[in-house]
């Protein structure tokens, strides 16, 4: 358990257990079956200036808390600023609610078997395949296709050793949901209409810009690359933390809002192969005050392979615990990554950190599933942390959580087709 908890006058902070006699964490008594994106308090446009709504929807233990609601009519933004946020956030919250309101849970290996007795009629569906890739026989494979088989191999490989050496624990995993080819169909609908884009950039989201195969990596069985996740990454820090902390902050500044960073892959990787992460202090972005950040790990160890690695998973650091956790949904297969990234969060922060492996995390069933479930834990744990009670201990374990990929793959591409209709792409 972590001691830092979050005041709406002070943000979050390191508590003294004696003098601030903070609440237990709320737990999952019974199982939870999500997407992670579903955990996160989505407003629809007639809430999004109502800070009275906003006020109500946090239950906060100190009556003497005066109200921290954030007004964004006095905000200083342009009105066309505004126009596009609210736009994006009604474009989540409406998938949103199709996406929570079909999550069920179904045994994996029934799931498997019952694809098997349907059959898989991707090969006949011509409109799922990218734009410019023939379905033609596999005689002789580009060196992109091969680097791919490749990773694949690894993955495989990883996933064997730590079965054959007993430390893959068999925990019983969500990934298709509910009317399982209706979900797939539907997926299938949203990356063809996404890709009716005539350019092979698609959608513009502040510092990220999404291409086409960034959407043909969002179909089901496919791997996520740097992009996908670096556009999650700032589509939560812009839609979900800086708003929440405004919200939920009696005098919030610029620099409050540092406190949850999600760290790109770019920077991550970066830090994670440099010989002296002190010399990244100005490189980085402002990591050194944060509360917690978000950090995803990939076991690519070729710095000229942008492509590289076979693997994703998650670490969670809070510096103010001097805490790490690490989430890895092929169990242990990143450990040495892991532990290679927190010594150089070590010698970034100067000093040490206790490493702790939830051993709850949900278990990919498949070789292709690892970065959406990085993205799936991360929403989840970003719920709990923005929207804790006051004076409240945060749960961070996965202890009775099952994730659902396909569920997660549908927000994000659902998501991305609906910013794309309102910006006029499509």
């Amino acid at each position: 358990m972590i001691k830092t908890i979050f005041s709406s006058s002070k943000g979050y902070y390191l508590c003294n257990p004696r003098r601030d006699s903070p609440h237990p964490p709320k737990t999952l008594e019974f199982p939870l079956i999500t997407n992670g994106f579903d955990q996160l308090h989505w407003i629809d446009d007639e809430d999004y200036k109502d800070e009275k709504k906003l006020d109500d929807d946090y239950d906060d233990y100190d009556d003497d808390e005066e109200d921290y609601s954030y007004d964004y009519k006095t905000n200083d933004i342009n009105e066309e600023e505004l126009r596009q946020e609210e736009a994006y956030y009604k474009s989540a919250y409406i998938l949103n609610n199709i996406c929570k309101d079909a999550l069920a849970a179904q045994d994996p290996k029934l799931v498997k078997q019952q694809m098997l007795e349907e059959g898989d009629d991707e090969s006949n569906d011509e409109d799922y395949t990218p734009k410019g890739k023939k379905k033609t026989k596999r005689s002789k494979q580009t060196p992109k296709q091969q680097r791919k088989e490749a990773r694949l191999q690894k993955r495989k490989n990883k996933s064997d050793k730590k079965k054959n050496q007993g430390k893959q624990q068999d925990f019983d995993v969500l990934h298709l949901t509910s009317d399982i080819r209706e979900k797939m169909d539907l997926l299938k609908k949203l990356y063809k209409e996404a890709s009716k884009s005539d350019f092979d950039r698609v959608l513009k989201f502040y510092d990220i810009t999404v291409y086409r195969e960034d959407l043909f990596n969002l179909t089901d069985e496919e791997w996520l690359n740097d992009n996908n996740l670096s556009f999650i990454y700032e589509y939560l820090s812009r839609i979900q933390i800086k708003p929440t902390l405004k919200a939920r902050m009696k005098y919030c500044k610029d620099s409050d809002l540092n406190q949850i960073m999600l760290l790109m892959p770019t920077f991550s990787f970066l830090l994670a192969h440099h010989p002296d992460p002190q010399e990244l202090v100005d490189v980085l972005p402002p990591i050194k005050d944060s509360s917690f950040v978000f950090l995803p790990v990939n076991d690519n160890d070729d710095l000229e392979l942008a492509e590289g690695g076979s693997h994703w998973s998650l670490i969670l650091c809070c510096p103010k615990d001097r805490k790490c956790f690490i989430y890895d949904s092929m169990y242990l297969a990143n450990d040495q990554e892991s532990h290679t990234l927190v010594t150089k969060l070590e010698m970034f922060y100067g000093f040490q950190f206790e490493i702790i492996t939830d051993k709850y995390t949900p278990q990919q069933i498949n070789g292709s599933d690892c970065g959406i479930l990085v993205l799936c834990l991360t929403a989840l744990l970003l719920s709990r942390i923005l929207n804790v009670d006051n004076n409240t201990y945060i749960d961070l374990s996965m202890k009775n959580v099952s994730v659902s990929a396909l569920d997660a793959r549908l927000f994000i591409l659902g998501t991305i087709v609906n910013m794309m209709k309102d910006n006029g792409s499509l």
